[in-house]
C-alpha cells in the first residue's frame, strides 16, 4: 500500500498554469502540488526537501497545447540534484507526449528514473476531452516507444469510466500495451471534478468493480490502482481490490485498509521494487491474489 506523507512530493514546474486545459480537469489538480516555476526554484526546492528527509519527487505541471510538459529548461536543475544526491533521491516525471526523440532522451539523461504516462488510443479522449485537435492514438503509441527507447522505465496509466468510455476501448488499450512489451499498468478512474462540465457525473461501483476484475483477468502483468479515483468509490472498490487480489499495489487506500497490516510505503505506487526500501514505513503481509 502506498501513501503520500513526508518522503515523496509532487512538484509543478508551471505553478497552476496549464495551456492545454483539458475539459475534465481545468488545471484543478495542479493546486495540490508544490510550485517551482523556474529552474533555480526547482533546484532550491528539491535540495531543501532532500535535506529535510524527502526522498522522492514527481515532476509534473500543466501541458502545452501540444500535450507535453515544458520541462526542457528544468532538466539541468534535475540533473544537478541527481548528481549531488545520487540514489538517495528518486525522480519520476509526468511528461505527457514526447514531441521528438531528443525530448525523451534529454529526460533520460537528466537522471529521471521513471515516466508516469497517461495512455489512450481513444480519439474522443484525445480530441474531445483533452482538446488535442489533430492528434490520435498513434501519437500516444509513438511517444511511449520514444520513452522506452530512451531507456526510461514507463508505467502507463489507463483511465476508466470517463465520459465516452467503453470496455472495448479499454481492452484495445491493454492489447496495445501488452504488444509493446509492457508488464506493469496503473489503473485510474475518472473523477468528476469541481468547476468542469463533468462535475455532476455519477460513477457506479458495480461497473467500476466489473472493469477492475476484467483488467485483472486479461492483463498478464502487474496491476496498480492509482490515486486518481472518486472518494465515493473507495470503500467498495478498495476493499474488493485488496481482498479479491485484483491489484498488486494500491495508492491512498481506504482508511480501514491501512490498519490491516499490509506493507506501507510513503511513495508513488509506480516506484520500482528495487527502489522501495527508502520509502518503507511498515513491513507486513503482501497483497495476495485469490
Amino acid at each position: 500500500m502506498f501513501i503520500h506523507s513526508r518522503r515523496f512530493v509532487a512538484v509543478s514546474i508551471t505553478g497552476e498554469r496549464c495551456w492545454l486545459n483539458c475539459s475534465f480537469c481545468r488545471g484543478y489538480y495542479l493546486k495540490g502540488m508544490i510550485s517551482a516555476d523556474r529552474p533555480e526554484r526547482l533546484y532550491d526546492l528539491m535540495s531543501t526537501l532532500v535535506r529535510r528527509g524527502v526522498r522522492g519527487f514527481l515532476i509534473s505541471g500543466g501541458f502545452t497545447k501540444k500535450g507535453f510538459l515544458p520541462v526542457v529548461p528544468f532538466l539541468k536543475a534535475i540533473e544537478k540534484v541527481k548528481k549531488e544526491y545520487g540514489d538517495d533521491v528518486f525522480i519520476s516525471m509526468h511528461p505527457g507526449l514526447a514531441p521528438n526523440r531528443g525530448f525523451a532522451e534529454a529526460i533520460a539523461s537528466s537522471g529521471v528514473e521513471l515516466v508516469d504516462y497517461e495512455f489512450t488510443t481513444d480519439p474522443w479522449m484525445i480530441q474531445g476531452l483533452r482538446g488535442l485537435v489533430g492528434y490520435g492514438g498513434d501519437a500516444y503509441v509513438r511517444s511511449l516507444i520514444l520513452y522506452m527507447d530512451a531507456g526510461l522505465r514507463v508505467v502507463p496509466h489507463v483511465m476508466l469510466m470517463y465520459p465516452g468510455f467503453s470496455e472495448e476501448k479499454m481492452l484495445r488499450d491493454l492489447r496495445v500495451l501488452a504488444d509493446l512489451g509492457l508488464r506493469v499498468i496503473t489503473i485510474l478512474y475518472f473523477i468528476p471534478t469541481p468547476g468542469t462540465p463533468y462535475e455532476g457525473l455519477k460513477l457506479e461501483l458495480r461497473q467500476a468493480l466489473h472493469l477492475l476484475r476484467t483488467v485483472r483477468s486479461v492483463w498478464r502483468g502487474e496491476v496498480y490502482l492509482g490515486c486518481m479515483r472518486p472518494f465515493g468509490l473507495k470503500p467498495g472498490l478498495d476493499r474488493a481490490a485488496v481482498h479479491e487480489g485484483l491489484v498488486d499495489r494500491i495508492a491512498n487506500p481506504y482508511h480501514e485498509l491501512l490498519r490491516q497490516g499490509y506493507p506501507l510505503y510513503d511513495a508513488c505506487c509506480s516506484v520500482p521494487e528495487h527502489r522501495l526500501s527508502m520509502f518503507r514505513v511498515r513491513d507486513g503481509a503482501t497483497l495476495q491474489r485469490i
